[in-house]
């Protein structure tokens, strides 16, 4: 049973999707949970998974207060007394809970006395000295630890991540992106970023950096693919208030939360992640990279890991947005470099970071910690 945070169909979702149907292709038993209805339960249950709606006891920033913690407190027994029964009605042989913001699989586990493995995909700095508490929870309730990337692993210091932890890359399908059309060539100059419209993914950074673009002659459009989480519209309206004081109107297109990406990255001369806190490894940056776009991402994290500064992208400081721009500029005034940055980019994904790779090991894994378990 792999218990995942969100139904929707962003980068971590995308990844889990990709998971599922490797893993069935496999001939494993898959059961998923999954915290609400959304389009992520079609896509698993197409793949041939089992989708269960349960509540998986999300630790949000939002918990990190007095009324956030009895609301946590107030979910939790219900919560995982239905995990639990789930675990015991289908007899798994093993959980992975898919996101490090998740409890109620480790606690579930534990008390069903079932395998669990703790993946994580984020760099939680913002839960500050909070993550040194949660870092022994972890180690105690899980037999093996997943990280996506080195940056991830590196935030945890406890001997015991070292021992218990592996590093299984995300992967995606190289197969997917191979007919993408190439570059188009038009009057304008389009870049695309993807990502869930929120502070810490800098849109309103992109949106600067493109206004100073602007100002040196290029014909810029961007295409801003994403949304707000839950209900918290009034960042969207921010963001659209700033692109109409930047003068960006006729420039930029908010079109909101898309299934399908590769429309957008078909669209776009250049892609842009731009981040403003560090991406455990950014799914969206191997798409394009697979698309065979030229990428402009934000240094530290996961995204280092991914994107070689100079060699099949550009690294640029988070929050930058002067940096931003003349990375922008030079990409869209260099034609040769941005399809060598691409070319190469494409190259290293395959090489790396493909879906056959991640399924491989993480069958490996989940046979190691069985047989463990076993004995």
């Amino acid at each position: 049973m792999i218990v995942h945070s969100s139904a929707e169909l962003y980068g971590s979702d995308r990844c889990l999707l990709s998971a599922a149907k490797g893993l069935v292709a496999n001939g494993v038993n898959l059961h998923v949970t999954v915290p609400s209805t959304g389009p992520l339960v079609k896509e698993l249950t197409n793949a041939g998974a089992v989708v269960h709606i349960l509540d998986p006891i999300v630790f949000r920033r939002e918990v990190l207060s007095v009324s956030g913690l009895a609301k946590l407190f107030l979910r939790t027994p219900l919560a995982t007394w239905q995990l639990v029964r789930l675990i015991r009605s289908e007899h798994f042989d093993l959980v992975h809970t898919n996101t490090g913001v998740i409890i109620g699989g480790a606690v579930a586990s534990e008390i069903t006395r079932t395998p669990h493995v703790w993946q994580f995909r984020e760099i939680l700095d913002e839960f500050g000295w909070v993550l040194r508490l949660y870092e022994p929870f972890v180690l105690m309730l899980s037999k093996r630890v997943v990280f996506i990337t080195a940056a991830v692993q590196e935030q945890f210091f406890l001997k015991g991540f070292k021992l218990k932890g592996s590093i299984i890359n995300d992967g995606i399908p190289s197969g997917l992106f191979d007919f993408t059309k190439t570059e188009r060539k038009d009057d304008r100059f389009v870049i695309t970023t993807v990502g869930r419209l929120a502070p810490y993914k800098g849109q309103d950074v992109f949106l600067k950096a493109l206004a100073l673009a602007i100002q040196t002659g290029i014909n810029l459009e961007a295409y801003i693919v994403g949304d707000v989480y839950g209900n918290r519209y009034g960042y969207r309206e921010e963001l659209k208030q700033l692109a109409s004081k930047l003068g960006l109107d006729s420039r930029v297109n908010f079109v909101g939360f898309q299934t399908e990406i590769q429309p957008f990255l078909e669209k776009c001369n250049l892609f842009v992640i731009p981040s403003i806190r560090p991406e455990g490894l950014g799914i969206v940056i191997l798409e394009a990279m697979m698309s065979g776009r030229a990428v402009i991402a934000t240094g530290g994290g996961g995204s280092a890991e991914v994107v070689a500064n100079g060699e099949d992208g550009i690294l640029i400081p988070p929050g930058d947005y002067n940096a931003m721009a003349k990375a922008i500029i030079q990409l869209a005034q260099d034609e040769e470099l941005r399809k060598s940055l691409a070319s190469s980019g494409k190259r290293k994904v395959k090489e790396y970071f493909s879906e056959d790779i991640m399924i491989k090991k993480l069958i490996k894994l989940y046979e190691h910690v069985i047989l463990d378990n076993e004995h």
